[in-house]
């Protein structure tokens, strides 16, 4: 006896075949809608209110969380901000004092950063030579020491009395601090040492982190998407696309436990490749992939490099 026909799994498998062929089209109308709905946004604008001063509205492209930051800095509070590579920390100090209306100082610290790089020192003929910190401990403004977490613990340890006590030996002597001064560091880790992606950071001193207030920034897909989109106006298409895989490794990192950083500084460094001729393949290969082992590609599923190379 001959097998009648299964009519619902004939039914059903015509209807996925016809599903597998619009998927190119649907995608298509789905990413043309979406590049369409980029160039159609408005900037992103925060207002913030923070006692004892006039509302503060900040209308650049900056991280989601910049009002908890404000609200910190001003309540008087020193800050730790505590991310991975290329969440924006640093920009938002930045972007912090210039909504306080405040200064901006910079320094990067390092494990041979020298004390005389902070505090300042004496030259040969007795004169006082000043430094970024010295300025906006003195007068006042927002200080960034960036990578707290790689600086040597003996600078770190000299910091903590300028942090709690409100005065600082400088090397001409002893200084008050201005009342509108603010110190933003950053940092990767949270001061416990070195971890699988940034093998070699420094543990922070338990005195040193007590001055403290710290604050998680993690990475803010919108921010990330608005700047791949501004770098990228006439090729945003393809930028979008590079955004997606990025994204896609990036979890695939986090998940499988890599010692990798795919930040969104690749995104945005992608899509600068592309709105300057580079192909999709290039600006991938070169800011994104680059480097990457053979052992590292394949548990990112991206196969071989010399594959990758044909």
């Amino acid at each position: 006896m001959r097998n009648s026909p299964d009519i619902p799994e004939m039914a059903r498998e015509a209807a996925n075949e016809t599903v597998r062929g619009a998927m190119p089209e649907l995608k298509k109308i789905i990413h043309e809608r979406v590049v369409e709905a980029h160039r159609k946004a408005a900037p992103v604008t925060l207002s913030v209110q923070l006692p004892g001063r006039p509302e503060v509205t900040v209308e650049r492209e900056t991280h989601r969380l910049l009002p908890d930051v404000l609200l910190a800095l001003g309540a008087a509070c020193h800050l730790l901000l505590v991310g991975p590579a290329g969440t924006g920390k640093s920009h938002m100090a930045k972007h912090a004092a210039a909504a306080l209306g405040l200064s901006f100082h910079a320094l990067s610290l390092g494990p041979t950063t020298p004390m005389s790089k902070v505090f300042g020192y004496l030259d040969a003929e007795g004169n006082y030579r000043g430094t970024p910190f010295r300025a906006a401990y003195e007068h006042g403004g927002v200080m960034l020491l960036d990578e707290l977490d790689n600086g040597h613990p003996g600078l770190l340890a000299e910091l903590n009395q300028a942090l709690a006590i409100g005065c600082c030996a400088f090397a001409d002597g002893m200084v008050d601090a201005h009342p509108e001064f603010r110190l933003v560091a950053t940092a990767n880790t949270y001061g416990h040492g070195g971890d699988h992606q940034y093998v070699g950071r420094q543990a922070l001193d338990a005195a040193t982190l007590d001055r403290f207030t710290v604050i998680d920034i993690p990475v803010d897909p919108g921010l990330e998407e608005r700047l791949v989109a501004a770098h990228a106006p006439s090729q945003l298409a393809e930028a979008l696309r590079l955004l997606a895989e990025v994204r896609k490794l990036r979890a695939t990192a986090k998940r499988k436990r890599l010692p990798l950083v795919f930040s969104p500084r690749a995104s945005i460094d992608g899509a600068k490749l592309l709105e300057a001729g580079a192909t999709w393949e290039q600006a991938l290969s070169w800011r994104v992939t680059r480097g990457l082992s053979n052992a590292h590609r394949q548990a990112l599923g991206l196969g071989f490099a010399n594959d990758a190379a044909q």
